[in-house]
This record gives C-alpha cells, structure tokens and sequence, in this order.
C-alpha cells in the first residue's frame, strides 16, 4: 500500500478518476470545499479550549489558513498539484 499512496500524492486528482469518471468541474467544487472546509476550522478551533486540541494546532490554525487561502487565490486546484 505504500506505493499506492506515493501514487496518489504524485497526482490526485488521477487518483480520483480511478474510482469514477470525474469532471473538471468537480476537481474544482472539491478545492473550494476543502478550502471552505479550512475556514470553519479556524472558527471552530477560536470556540474551543486549547485542551482540547492536538498540541500547536491552535496557534497554528490562522497561519496555516492564510497560506492556504493565497495559494488557492492564485490557483483554485493547489492542492492537487
């Protein structure tokens, strides 16, 4: 399984269209999810005590998200590349 998981990191979104015959558009609903996905984290994280995260991940969480929001700024399908 190792190698298949190298396989996927290498191309995602060919990882996908082994499952299903998939859309580009569906490749782009699925970064901006993700996207979205990381944003109600952020709040999520400022509502909760630290304790109750893994350690760092909170003050980790903005820093991180910012990053990840220019990087889908300047191109929607980052994280599968």
């Amino acid at each position: 399984m190792p190698g298949a998981a190298l396989e996927r990191t290498a191309d995602p979104s060919r990882s996908y269209r082994s499952v299903t015959e998939l859309p580009d558009s569906a490749l782009d609903l699925a970064c901006a999810l993700s996207m979205l996905r990381r944003l109600q984290m952020v709040g999520w994280t400022r509502n909760h005590y630290r304790d109750a995260l893994p350690a760092g991940l909170a003050d980790e969480q903005i820093p991180g998200t910012k990053v990840c929001a220019y990087r889908y700024l300047e191109n929607p399908r980052w994280l599968l590349e």
